[in-house]
Order: structure tokens, then sequence, then C-alpha cells
């Protein structure tokens, strides 16, 4: 997920994801990405993807939190987690950019087993993020 604010308002949204094969439980294939909001294609204030996860490919995203002032985003941390030989999801990584706030986040999801995030929308004032909703599904084992 890749994230941009201009004056107030989410601008550039970004969210990378790879195919689920349901026989496998495992992620397959490349790394897609979607893009969204009034400038999609615009440089990013704070991103995280694949590349900031170190343990694998199999990872699921879980929840999320994020802090803005006025007119930036400061702060983002996603919640990840694996998915096992059997399908079920386990370990709970969180992986952030941009620094930890000091008065905590100004919105938070994070989802119990077994679900998933599988999209994502959020909606801010100028120097708040205001609403952060999330798409979801569960996973379940075959």
């Amino acid at each position: 997920m890749s994230i941009r604010m201009d004056k107030g308002n989410v601008t550039t949204l970004h969210l990378y994801g790879r195919r689920l094969n349901s026989a496998t439980g495992k992620l397959m294939g490349d790394v897609q990405q979607f893009v969204a909001g009034s400038a999609p294609h615009h440089a990013i204030e704070r991103n995280l993807n694949g590349n900031n996860l170190d343990d694998g490919p199999h990872r699921v995203l879980t929840g999320l939190w994020a802090r803005a002032q006025p007119g930036d985003i400061t702060s983002l941390t996603l919640w990840t987690k694996s998915i096992n030989e059997d399908g079920e999801l386990e370990g709970l990584v969180q992986v952030q950019a941009g620094k930890a706030p000091p008065n905590g986040f100004e919105a938070e999801l994070v989802l119990p087993r077994p679900f998933v995030v599988t999209g994502v929308a959020m909606r801010a004032n100028p120097g708040d993020v205001t609403h952060l909703k999330a798409l979801f599904s569960i996973l379940k084992p075959t």
C-alpha cells in the first residue's frame, strides 16, 4: 500500500496484491498494482509493499493504521500474517513507513483471524485521517 495526501485530501492510493490459489492456499503470479485517487500516478509519501517484508511471499494484509498532519501522511503501518502449509493464518508482523506518532494513530483497523483485507478506502480532513474502511474476506483452508 502506498499513499499521498494533498491539502488534506487523499489524492493517491496504490494497493499491491497477488492472486490467491484456492486449491493450495498460496499466493501466486506477479504482484499487481491497483491505483486510485484524484492524482493516481503522483509521487507518494508513504510506501509499504512486499519489499518491506522479509519473511516470504505468502503474506496477507490483516490490518492498517494511518496518521496525517496538514497535507501529509506522516505514518502508515500495515499488519500482515503468513499463510501456513495448512492454509491457516499465523505470525502477525507489523511493517511501518514514517515515524511512530507520539499520540497514536488517527485511524486503525485490525481484523481477527480468518479475515483478510481485500480493499481499502480512506478519507481525510486537513491534518487528520478521518475515515478508514476495508473490504474483507474470509480465508478458509480447503
